[in-house]
Order: C-alpha cells, then structure tokens, then sequence
C-alpha cells in the first residue's frame, strides 16, 4: 500500500492539473458568456463577439478566423473602439481572453481563435488507468516541429493531442511542441483550423515532424492577392486577376523568370523565341497578338519597365529563387491605376520577405546542361551537287558538276575540293552546361524581419569557343516597426551581369552555319582556314578569331517606404514611397581580322580576307558604347479601411510622379596595333565618337474606392489622371476611369442552405478606360535636332551668316495626344465539392482608338508640294476579342498520396481596323505598311503547282509579267485575288496568326507520395502559321527531297529552279504551326526527417529536371516557336539535376 501512494499522489495531481482549466472556463463561461446565468446584472452594452472580430479584422487589415461552434452565445461588453490604441495581439487578447477563448499568430496577416482545452470531468473508470500510466507519461516524452506542407513553414497553434484521450497540447511561435504518450500505441492528432488533421501513431519515434496540408475549399477565405497598389481577399477581387505561385515558377529549370510564366495563367501569352545564355528572348503580351502590346512590368509594388525594355530592372533580371508570387492583372479595370503603361496588362513581381521566426537558412544548387529543340536537317555533300545540277537544268543553265566531280564528290577523294562539312557538328557542342547556386537567410521578430539572398548563375554557350554569361544578384528586403504606429521598409537589390560572345553575337554565326554548302571545308589539307566560294565567310574560324563582344550590366535598385497607422482616426493611415533605379551597361567589340584562303588553279592559296588590297595585313577595330540611365519614383497616398456592421469600404488617395534621363556615350577607333591590345588609345588618331541624352517624366493622381456588403456585394471604382512628357505641354493630361464588381452567389442563402457541394460562385462584370502612349515620346511631335552644315555662306541669322544650325529633323505635330483604350470584361469563378473542382471563365473585349500612327504610310506618296515625310496622328483602331477558361482538379486519396490536374485555354485575336491612309492600295490591304501592324504578316494566295505546260498557257494571269514565259510545270500557281489578271502586290493577303498563336492552352498534372513529388507541365497553341519558307541559302535540306518532278506530281515542293516565283512568301509554304510542348518535368525526393534532423536540417531535397524535352508539331524544319527565324540561337531542351537544403 505504501508503495502504491506516490504514484496514486502523482495521478491525483495530474488530475487537479486537467481539471484546473476546466473551472477556470466555467468560471469565465459564468461571467461573460450569452448564457450568463445573471444577465441582468450587467448593464454595459453587448456585442456580439463575431461582430467584434470582424471589425478588428477591417480595421487591422488581417484574416480572423474562427470556429462557428466555439463563440457561438459569446457577447462583449468591451467598447471595440477603446482597443484601436493596442497592437491586434494586444485587442485581441483583451477581447477574447476574459471569454475563455484563445489566439494564435500564424502570421502577419493571419490569426485564429480557438477554444481553450476543457476537461468537464475525469470518469471514475479513468483514474485508475491515469495512475498506471502516469509514470510512463513522464518517461516517454515525444518532441517534433509542424510544418505548413506546401510552403514548408512552421505552424504555430497546432492542436496536438492524443487520440482517445483528454491528454494534448499545442505548438509554440516556432511550430515546435513536446508531448508525453503512455505508451508505443499512441496516437497523435494533429488538427489546426483550415488544415486537414493528421493522425500518427508513435511507435518507436522520439521525433515526429508531421506537415499539414490546407483544406482546399478554405483557400479563397484566406488568400491575399496582389492588386494595383495594395492586396485583396481573393474573395473581394472584381477584376480578372490570376495568381502565380513560387512552386510553380521554380518547376522550369530556366533563370529567366519569363520562361518559367509560360503557361501557368490563360491570357498570358509567353512565346520562347531564342535561348542564348541570359538572353531566353521572349515575347510576352496579354490578352493580345500584337507584338507592340507588350506588359508593364512592377516589383514590389514601383512600376520598372515594359517587358522589353533592356535599360532598366525587368523580368528577366529578377532571380526565380527570390520571387515570392506573380500576379498578372489582365484587365483594363484592374490595370487602368497604372495608366498608360498598364495598357496592356501588367504583371506583379512580389519578392519574398521576413517572417517572424529564427534565422532560417535556404540553399540550392544545380547544374544544368542544354541543346537545341531542333536543329535543321542538311544534305550531305553528294545529296547537295545533285540537287545543284538539277537546280542549274532546270533554270536552262549548265550542270555544276561534272560526273568526274560528282564521283568525287562520292568518294570525298578530294577533301580540299569537294568537302563533306557538316557544319552543325563542326560549330556546335553536343551539349551547353550551367550552374546556378543560390543562398537566403529570413527570419526576425515583432519588431524587425528580414530576407536576405544572393544567387550565381552561370551559362555556357553551343558554340565550341569559351564564351559565357554570368549574374550575380543580391537582394536585401528589410521590414522594421519604428515606433508603435509607424513600420518602415528598406529593399535593396543588386545584379551584375556580363557576357561574352563572339563579335557579331550568336545570331550572325548561327546564320553563317546554316546557310553553307556542306561541299566546302573548314580548313585545307595543309591547315589553312577555307573561304566560302559563294562569300568569303568561315563562322568556325570567325567564331575562335574573329574578336569578342562583350556586354557588362549592373542593376541597382533600392526603394524605402514607411507606413503611419494614425491613432485617433480609425482605419486611417498614410504610406510614402521612394524607389531608384540605376543602370549601367558597357558593350564593347573587338573586331580583329583573319586570313581565309582560297586556292587559284594553279594550287596556290591566297588569302581573301585580313588583307588589304596591297596584301597587307589589315588591323583591328574597337568600338565601346557606354549607356547610364536613371529611374525614380516617388508617391504618397492616404488610405482608409473601415467596417460598419455588415458595410465595409476601403479607399486609396495618391500621388505618384516618376522621372527618367539617360546618356550614351559611343567612341570607336580603327586601326588597333595589335589583336593583343584591345584599348581605344591603341588605334590610330582619327577617332568617332557620338553621344545622345534624354529625360522624360510622368505624374498621376490615382484614387479608388471598395465597398462590400456582408461578404456578397463588392463594388469597385478606380481612376488615374495622368500627364506624359511624351506629348505636347497642352495634350499631356488624360483622365482614365474604371469600375468592377462581383457577386458572391454561394453566399446567398438559397444556395448556401441548400447545395453544399457548391463552395463559391462568384460573378465578376468589369469596365475600364486606360490611355496608351504607343508610338509616342519627344520624339514624335518634335523628333530632336541636329547640327548641320550649311556650306561656304550658310543662313542668314540675325543678319548674319551662320555656317551651322541646330535645327528640327522632321515635321512636328503639336496636336496629338493620349491613345484610348476601354475593355469590358464578365468572368466566373467557382469552387465544387470543397476544392475538387475549381475554376475562372472569362470573355472579354477590348478596343483601342486613337493610336498613333502615320499620317500617311510608308507605302504612300506625300504629295511633293508638302516637302517633307507627313507626322504622326492619333486615327488608328484596333480590337481584340478572346476568351479564358481555367479548371483545377485536387485531390488527396490517402494520407500519404494526392495528386492534382489543372488546364487552361484561352483564345485572343487583335484586328487592325484602321491604320492610316494609303495611296494606290485596296482598303484590304491598307493595314498592311504601318507601326500597328507589326504582327501582320502577306502571303500569296497558292492554288497549287502547274502539272503540265497545258495547264500554264490556259491560266489567264500573268505570274510572271512575260505572258507566264518563265513559268514551268512544278512552279507554284497563284490566285489573282483583285482579278486584273497581273499578279502583284495587290494580290496578297493578311495572315495575322504568323507571329503569335491565336489559342494558347496548357495542362500540368503531379502526383506526390510520401516524400516523392512528380510534376509535369504542358503548353500548346493552335491557330498558328509557320511560314516555311521557300529556302533561298547555298545549301538544301531534307525538305527538298520531297520536290516536283514527272514522277512525284503530289510533291510539297516545288521544282527546284531559280526562277523568283517559288520564293514569293505564300501560304504554299505556311505550315500548321500548331504544337504540344513537354514544357516542363519534375521529380523531387526529400530525405526523410528521421535521417536529417541529427544533422540540424530542416529538409533536404534532391531534384531533376527536364525543360522542352518533347515537342509535337508539323513543323520539322526549326522549333515551332522559333517563328521562321533560322538563323537564331533557337529554344533550348533543357536537363538539370540539384538539391535544395534548409536549416
């Protein structure tokens, strides 16, 4: 018996301990609780406690969640409005404490009230088995870390408790938590509010780490999206807003943040042109087919550049690893408070920041090895001098070669005469290799957070030369609360990129390598480089010692910003802003000269190049540019955000101006004394230099103003009044209005209480009105001056002469002004079955009036009495149509298994309807030769191939204007489409489907199991001409082999001549440009943490990845998104191989 009280003292002390809450709860339920048993002893006023949480959460602008059940009955007496003075811990403490309730951070923007653990009563039956356990409780202590599975973080607040017991506790700050089990058999439950519990049994483990996944339909109650100028709940959002997360991004293995967008989003349009190192060259538009309409592109809430502008920080100069999300903004109505440069779209780059939480560490590495998507498939050299011969017949002149030279030319007996190049092989690597490393470090507390990160990134060129191009980049995102009311931020980021390659750059060589005969050599016999008969060009020997080009970039850009919450008004505060940009980049090229050799009959090798004309050796030539540019931004705005009841409004007031000037420097010298000595002092006296510099402005008045009623109704009105150096003083200003609203259906209550399996429906209708400044700037109305000479005498100024003037270059237009553009724009939203099924649709419009374009077209004759080239004005029009759809599909089967599908389509097609006038051309083809046009693209009309001689002299037009005299059986027949009977330029029409696909569509499915993870991304368009035009270079290709002859009447090609008319661009060569791309394969593993939590580690994951690994498509010839374009530095297939660690 003696033996027994200890442990019986131990199990009614645990007892007390359970019970302890349990009456403190009563106690609290029994004074301010609904169910009070004594109500009328209280006299303040009461509210209800949901009413209270929710204008603390307006006024602080945080997600406040909570459990029906848990305060359902709860009043409050406290006055809500004395707590505005406290931080939102410290009211929401005051308020839900005394209830008997209890919160927990899981972040800044995110809080959750919970129910204290309440033990009402221990049965008699349980003490027993208490007592026989408790020892073991003491001895079998079980400790771990909760994390959020998707993002990795801790989770604070997590419920932790063992199953069929009263026994539990919670996670701290950091996620971590200890427990004591009774016994191996245990079960732990881990639950948080939003999370799908999590149940394990104990066994052996002294560690358990589990990850809790979100319940999908809880996503939009809770998500943050990205707007113009602040965030949303998804929830409220109007406008058509898509979000990108880093997850997705960091699944291409691409640096270029560009490429890695591509087919995440329908509307965003990402066509992978070319895939030299730190040059990916994308086209990027939204909502649009026009290359003109290109995006504005923001980070971090300041306005950068355009997504081709190459001066300042864009996206591709933003590090992968360091992005946190990307929002695309595709209508006007969401994009109009940008202004002008959100015209077309604008795209949000929101950079990651601190967190509350100890210094965690995230490192990542991997290397990366690329080749062409495809390469054009050439004729060997006997293939190559008979279709020569048959070409020279069949133009009516002699055949190249002989049949002694075609045996030759067979047996490769002659080399230095007849070679058998392969020039592909002789000028590219089988592979291009790169690596990539990046570091950050964040974490912080509740008064300063911080993120910092640093990345290297290296490429490596095909060319067999040692050429490059490297980035460094450093990114310092600091968040500091200053004083109670008032937080201050201080971003910093850095890039410094360089790359080498050879003079003339990638493009000119790839042409050169594509475009020669595989009958000439590389080098003679006896070791000297050969020069092209056809032009004295060798792009191997030009690539190792025909100089370098080398370009060095840096990129700074720094940005403060600081918030005042004022105390004494209510959702009232003010934030200022100022952000620099500062950019410098330096090109220099090196041109050094080569000697290429021919040989003369008689067998001796002269040199054709590097010489002059008295054969001397010719010097080298520098040339250096050095570009400055500067951009700063500043605004202020006032912000309110209050809620009354079941009204909520929010309103922005702000000013925002931004400024930009630039310099260029050029000088360049010839005659350098020596390949060694690449400085412009080294080249002879006469030197050329140049210079040029510009400033421009812009300032806004921005305003918008939210208003939702109980969570159903959101209305939105946004406005910008802008004024633009870019036209003249008294057209500078333009006003530029928007409205949004949505309508939350599920929450009406004839669906809420009736169809369950419906989790949202939400109806969005948008107008918006934006200007565009396309094709505007100084130098439209006044297009800048020059010095002039004006000879012996010169003008008579001021009675006397001047030998030189600083005078206008062109015709100035002092009347134009902003280009309007207004979209209207109806979307759905809807989410089933809890997150099943969801999905957006959207259709839309959009038309743009008062473009700038030429008064007259270039195609146009101006009348000689005007004497000079007529200016610009604002007539053009154009108007663009299209649809989006969107659907997700998640689902977790077991614990440890789910997988998850979503697809995406979306169709838009811009039409030109007026550019300008045009003399002598049909109103068809009047958009054919002006600046909107520039995706517009004119073929011919083809009708086939002449069969017989019989068949050319009954066609009635004339092809060739000689009557069809040169016309032959196997040439193409073309369509008199104006019916003159001439075929001309009059004949042909507009494709406007050859430069960016009309549909776009993607799909990405993956599967996760345990601790493995395979994700797969597809990306098609349709709808696409690729013009597959006729080949006009020195060499054939497999194309040809399928030509016209008597025996292959049904060819796809025609007869190979020389005559001009089978090399007019015509749809008999544009191709089904459609194509289905594997954009992207990943497969992660992650250790598990039994393995790695010795070794102090978080997570250590190891990873491959394949970008463009399987393309289908008609196109053989070249990569369908290369766009016709065959001498470029194409699309690359991409594999890597890495790992990503934190600690």
């Amino acid at each position: 018996m003696k033996r027994k009280l200890p442990k019986l003292l131990m199990a009614l002390g645990a007892i007390s301990l359970a019970l302890e809450p349990a009456m403190s709860q009563d106690l609290a339920n029994r004074a301010f609780s609904g169910k009070t048993e004594n109500p009328s002893a209280y006299s303040e006023q009461r509210e209800p406690l949901q009413h209270a949480l929710s204008t603390l959460q307006e006024y602080f602008k945080v997600n406040i969640i909570f459990e029906d059940s848990s305060i359902k009955g709860c009043f409050t007496s406290i006055d809500v409005n004395s707590l505005k003075d406290l931080t939102i811990e410290e009211a929401l403490a005051e308020l839900v404490s005394p209830l008997g309730l209890r919160y927990k951070k899981v972040d800044e923007k995110n809080y959750i009230i919970k129910a204290k653990k309440v033990i009402n009563k221990v049965k008699n039956e349980e003490l027993e088995s208490i007592a026989s356990s408790y020892s073991t409780i003491i001895a079998t202590p079980v400790k771990g870390h909760v994390t959020d599975k998707k993002t990795g973080e801790a989770l604070p607040g997590v419920s932790i408790s063992i199953k069929g017991s009263s026994l539990g506790t919670t996670s701290d700050v950091n996620g971590d938590y200890t427990i004591d089990v009774p016994n191996e058999s245990s079960v732990l439950v881990f639950s948080f509010l939003g999370y799908k519990p999590v149940e394990i049994t104990v066994g052996k483990n002294s560690i358990i780490n589990p990850e809790l996944d979100m319940e999908s339909h809880l996503l939009n109650e809770v998500q943050v999206v990205e707007v113009g100028y602040g965030t949303q709940k998804k929830e409220a959002v109007a406008g058509s807003v898509a979000t990108i997360s880093n997850e997705r991004i960091k699944q291409m293995p691409s640096v270029n943040l560009g490429t890695a967008l591509a087919g995440n989003t329908p509307g965003l349009i990402v066509a992978q042109r070319g895939g030299a190192p730190g040059s990916e060259d994308n086209s990027i538009l939204i909502r649009s087919t026009s290359l003109l309409a290109t995006p504005l592109i923001v980070v971090d809430g300041v306005a950068r550049t355009n997504a081709s502008y190459t001066n300042q920080v864009g996206i591709n100069d933003i590090d992968p690893n360091d992005v946190e999300s990307v929002t695309v903004l595709k209508d006007i109505a969401s994009t109009s408070i940008y202004g002008a440069r959100g015209a077309n779209g604008v795209i949000l780059i929101t950079t990651k920041r601190g967190k509350e939480s100890p210094a965690k560490f995230n490192f990542s590495s991997s290397t990366t090895f690329s080749q062409p998507t495809k390469l054009p498939k050439f004729l060997d050299g006997y293939q190559q001098a008979l279709l020569e011969n048959e070409r020279a017949i069949n133009s009516g002149a002699t055949a190249a070669y002989s049949d002694a030279d075609l045996e030759i030319i067979r047996t490769n007996s002659n080399p230095d005469r007849y070679a058998q190049t392969n020039w592909a092989e002789q000028g590219l690597k089988k592979f291009s290799n790169g690596q990539n490393y990046n570091l950050n470090v964040t974490g912080g507390n509740d008064k300063m957070k911080y993120y910092l990160g640093g990345g290297l990134n290296q490429q490596k060129s095909l060319l067999k030369i040692d050429n490059d191009f490297k980035r460094y980049s450093f990114i310092s995102n600091l968040d500091a609360k200053i004083a109670k009311n008032l937080d201050v931020s201080a971003d910093i980021n850095y890039k410094l990129e360089s790359a080498n390659t050879p003079n003339g750059g990638f493009g000119g060589l790839y042409g050169q390598l594509f475009s020669q005969s595989p009958l000439q050599p590389v080098t003679f016999s006896n070791g000297l480089p050969a020069a092209f008969l056809t032009s004295a060009q060798n792009p191997v020997y030009a690539a190792q010692n025909g100089g370098y080009a080398l370009t060095e970039s840096n990129f700074f850009t720094g940005k403060i910003k600081a918030k005042y919450t004022v105390p004494f008004v209510k959702g009232f505060s003010a934030e200022g802003m100022l952000s620099i940009d500062r950019s410098t980049v330096f090109n220099k090229n090196f041109s050094t000269p080569f000697k290429l050799y021919r040989a003369d009959a008689n067998g001796v090798y002269n040199a054709v190049t590097g010489v002059d004309a008295k054969g001397n050796d010719q010097k080298p030539t520098l040339s250096e540019i050095f570009n400055k540019s500067s951009f700063n931004t500043k605004n202020f705005s006032l912000n309110y955000n209050r809620s009354f009841g079941k009204h909520s409004v929010a309103a922005l007031a702000m000013f925002e101006s931004t400024e930009a000037y630039g310099e260029r420097l050029q000088a360049s010298r010839s005659n350098i004394f020596s390949n060694k000595t690449d400085q412009l002092f080294a080249g002879d006296a006469n030197i050329t230099n140049t210079g040029l510099g510009y400033e421009t402005g812009r300032a806004g008045y921005i305003g918008r103003l939210n208003y939702s009623y109980f969570g159903k109704y959101y209305l939105e009105g946004s406005y910008r009044y802008e004024g633009s150096t870019n036209f003249p003083e008294d057209k500078r200003w333009g006003f530029f209005p928007s409205v949004a609203g949505a309508w939350r259906i599920s929450e009406e209550g004839f669906l809420k209480n009736n169809q369950h399996f419906i989790n949202n429906l939400k109806l969005r209708a948008s107008y918006g009105m934006a200007g565009d400044e396309s094709g505007s700037g100084y130098s439209a109305y006044q297009t800048g001056y020059s010095v002039a000479s004006t000879g012996a005498n010169g003008y008579i100024w001021n009675g006397a002469y001047a030998t030189s003037v600083f005078a206008g270059t062109s015709t100035i237009n002092p009347n134009f002004t902003w280009a309007k553009v207004r979209s209207y724009n109806i979307g759905l939203d809807f989410e089933l079955w809890k997150g099943l099924l969801s999905g957006e649709f959207d259709v839309y419009n959009k038309q743009a009036y008062d473009l700038l374009t030429p008064m007259f077209t270039s195609s146009a004759t101006v009348p000689l009495s005007f004497g000079a080239v007529a200016p610009k004005q604002n007539q053009g029009k154009t108007h663009t149509n299209g649809f989006e759809l969107s659907l997700t599909h998640r689902n977790q089967i077991t614990k440890n298994w789910g997988y998850y599908v979503t697809g995406n389509i979306s169709k838009t097609k811009t039409i030109i309807d007026f550019s300008g006038e045009v003399a002598g051309l049909p109103e068809w083809d009047v958009n054919r030769h002006n600046e909107l046009g520039a995706n517009v693209d004119r073929f011919y009309k083809s009708l086939g191939l002449f069969q017989n001689q019989a068949e050319i002299d009954a066609y009635p037009v004339d092809q060739d204007g000689q009557k069809n005299k040169t016309i032959k059986p196997g040439d193409i027949k073309y369509a008199d489409l104006n019916g003159d009977g001439i075929l001309d330029t009059k004949d042909v029409y507009v494709v406007d489907n050859s430069t960016i696909p009309v549909v776009n569509y993607a799909f990405n499915l993956g599967t996760s199991y345990k601790n493995i993870s395979v994700d797969l991304a597809f990306v098609g368009a349709a709808d696409y001409t690729n013009n597959n035009l006729a080949q006009t270079w020195a060499n054939f290709d497999e194309r040809q082999l399928d030509r016209w002859s008597v025996d292959n009447p049904d060819a796809s090609w025609p007869r190979l001549s020389t005559s001009g008319n089978n090399t007019k661009k015509s749809d008999f060569y544009g191709t089904d440009g459609s194509y289905l791309r594997l954009r992207s394969v990943q497969l992660n593993y992650s250790l598990p943490k039994m393995f790695i939590q010795h070794l102090g580690l978080d997570a250590f994951t190891v990873f491959v990845q394949g970008g463009n690994l399987l393309t289908f498509s008609k196109v053989k010839f070249m990569d369908p998104e290369n766009n016709n374009n065959w001498g470029y530095y194409g699309p690359q297939r991409t594999f890597a191989m890495g790992l990503n660690v934190k600690f």
